[in-house]
């Protein structure tokens, strides 16, 4: 068991993911066609999840994440696949996004701050019906990278989702910085595991162009000054990734 009281989860022999205690043995069983999945009482507990005769992995996991999902130990389905590696960044399947914070698998996401050319600061307001801080202030666009998209072909897509913006329209993308989350989620009855690698990345967006949501996942935009910046960031007005983006942001320019 690891220091958060949490049991690693194994696929294939290597460490993709943890669980809570109780979690997998919800669902563990006959149902699981296509995949065995059995826990190891070696080294304090370990679950392990192997493809059985030769079916394709991600068939059993997309099994194994219906029936969490049907436990009431996921998160919504969302019908897109986010990556499986292991410790060193391989990929060795991909798994249906609900299951992920279940399993404490590592994902990755990509966000954007978009400055006005004089300054100040876009953001978004996150739609009332948002399954995760609904009606909370983000960066300008944020998302996950799913399965076959690098963070750069991520980016572009939620950026023209979001905001109805392409990447060749900005000027000056560049990578701002990088964090590593780790937090409790509350997926799996309030025993997920957030784990992520979130790259966020400045531009400037013209002055000719505003953002445009096309896809109902925000409810508005609003384009801040510094002062605004800092005040909302102190009022805990935003996101708490876009809050840790935002504080990044500002070290950087030494505010």
């Amino acid at each position: 068991m690891d220091e958060s009281g949490r049991l690693p989860f194994f696929l294939q022999g290597e460490q993709v993911g943890s669980v809570a205690p109780g979690v997998l043995d919800a669902v563990a069983g006959d149902a699981l066609l296509g995949i065995f999945l059995r826990l190891s009482q070696k080294h304090g507990g370990a679950w392990h999840a192997e493809a059985l005769n030769g079916r394709p992995l991600n068939d059993g996991l997309h099994v194994l994440a219906h029936a969490l999902c049907g436990a009431g130990l996921g998160g919504r389905w969302r019908s897109e696949r986010l990556a499986v590696c292991n410790a060193s960044g391989k990929q060795l399947a991909a798994i249906e996004r609900a299951a992920v914070r279940t399993l404490g698998i590592a994902t990755r996401a990509v966000h954007l701050m978009g400055a006005a050319p004089n300054g100040s600061l876009w953001v978004q307001q996150r739609a009332l019906d948002k399954d995760t801080d609904p009606g909370l202030w983000d960066t300008l666009v944020g998302g996950m990278v799913p399965d076959g998209e690098t963070p750069e072909s991520a980016l572009e897509r939620e950026s023209m989702e979001e905001a109805g913006l392409s990447l060749a329209s900005l000027q000056n993308l560049k990578l701002g910085g990088t964090l590593q989350l780790h937090r409790p989620s509350p997926e799996a009855q309030g025993r997920g595991l957030l784990v992520e690698r979130l790259d966020w990345y400045l531009a400037t967006v013209p002055a000719h162009l505003e953002p445009n949501n096309t896809d109902g996942e925000v409810a508005q935009f609003a384009c801040l000054g510094m002062e605004e910046v800092c005040a909302w960031s102190a009022e805990q007005r935003f996101t708490v990734d876009a809050q840790a983006i935002v504080l990044q942001w500002l070290d950087a320019l030494e505010i």
